[in-house]
């Protein structure tokens, strides 16, 4: 009888955990030290990509479509070399706090949606599962996505 309560326990946890990871969670991006910002984002992690969305632009439909894109991009450079990062995490903002569109620090990228929708972070998503990565090795990469 115990172990058929630790079994039904053990499931019910599993299944909690698994459903969990389908929600987006409101975390807060404090920036404040280093930017002078302090957003709330809506947060969704799938396989290395864990998403970002900033809450005043958040649309559930649009962030998972981002995590789509990114995800298949990491699983068909992933196809010709192993990732270096294994977590990248993804800051969409309504507008970036620098000159260009996007930007990219260790394994994170901070960009807009649009420039997720014109695939214009793909560079970025490359150079943060890759870096430090020398330019020969980027193009061919960037190739394959």
């Amino acid at each position: 009888m115990k172990r058929v309560l630790r079994s039904l326990t053990l499931c019910m946890m599993l299944f909690l955990v698994s459903c969990s990871n389908d929600k987006y969670q409101l975390i807060t991006f404090d920036k404040n030290d280093i930017w002078g910002i302090k957003l709330e984002m809506y947060q969704k992690t799938k396989g290395p990509i864990t998403v970002n969305m900033q809450e005043s632009i958040f649309y559930e439909e649009q962030a998972d479509n981002a995590l789509k894109l990114m995800k298949d991009d990491i699983k068909s450079i992933e196809k010709f070399n192993k990732l270096i990062n294994d977590k990248i995490e993804v800051y969409i903002l309504d507008k970036v706090f620098f000159d260009n569109s996007i930007y990219i620090g260790d394994n994170k990228i901070y960009c807009t949606y649009d420039s997720v929708e014109n695939n214009e972070y793909r560079e970025q998503l490359v150079r943060a599962a890759y870096s430090p990565l020398n330019n020969a090795v980027l193009k061919s990469l960037l190739s394959h996505s």
